[in-house]
């Protein structure tokens, strides 16, 4: 059973190599519960932090690398992740990441859209607005998840497309929706809906806690993951 708070940098793979549960900890950091896919792997082509970085393939399946049975969390969860993308995908959306309940349906989504935009979504996968995104360079997003079904639940995501900085590009806030009752698995990669051409999304030093929103990542030192205020200073994982 997975305990938040959780990260990974993907520093202890080897290029080429695909992503496992057994080869995804170590000096990454905490190991995937579990792998969806053949396409998930480690990568030197592109990274934001050290030399590797995750290149998964949206393509016409899921792939996913996932930590599940966190229980039954009710308190907001934050999370983090960096992220390449070449190019605004050309059809539907790149789901780049989803919360789910204990039951294993849907507690939210994020993505980017072939629109340019960054979006979040609901429970029901009611796709709202947010900030443009910059392409061919690397990129940083953030969400706050708090379960609530009906309209008990919120969301709230920030895009960074200066990778390190402190203050959000844009964002959005969407109170009173259907967040599911609770989170027990977070899922990184591509999940569900998927593009007509497939394309290469790279993804680095991923992280997901419940104490406050995580921030920009101090990849020099690894030996705990303290989240910060949003503007606080200091360092994060």
């Amino acid at each position: 059973m997975a305990t938040l708070p959780l990260s990974n940098t993907f520093e202890g793979g080897t290029d080429g190599t695909l992503i496992s549960v057994g080869n995804s900890g170590g000096l990454s950091g905490d190991a995937f519960s579990s792998v969806t896919g053949t396409l998930p792997k480690f990568t030197n082509v592109q990274a934001v932090h050290g030399p590797l970085a995750m290149r998964v393939v949206d393509a016409t399946t899921n792939q996913q690398v996932i930590w599940s049975g966190l229980g039954s969390v009710t308190a907001p969860v934050f999370v983090r992740f960096y992220a390449f993308y070449a190019a605004a995908p050309t059809t539907q959306h790149s789901w780049v990441f989803r919360a789910r309940d204990n039951a294993d349906a849907a507690a939210g989504w994020l993505n980017f859209g072939n629109d340019g935009l960054f979006h979040g979504a609901d429970a029901s996968i009611n796709i709202y607005n947010g900030p443009a995104y910059s392409v061919n360079k690397w990129i940083r997003g953030e969400a706050k998840f708090t379960p609530g079904t009906g309209t008990s639940g919120a969301l709230e995501y920030r895009l960074f497309n200066s990778p390190e900085a402190i203050s959000p590009s844009g964002g959005n806030t969407i109170p009173s929706i259907n967040m599911g009752a609770n989170i027990s698995a977070v899922q990184f990669g591509p999940v569900d809906l998927f593009p007509t051409t497939p394309f290469t999304v790279y993804l680095d030093d991923i992280a997901v806690s419940t104490a406050d929103w995580i921030g920009p990542s101090d990849y020099r030192s690894r030996s705990t993951f303290t989240a910060i205020p949003f503007q606080g200073p200091g360092r994060n994982l």
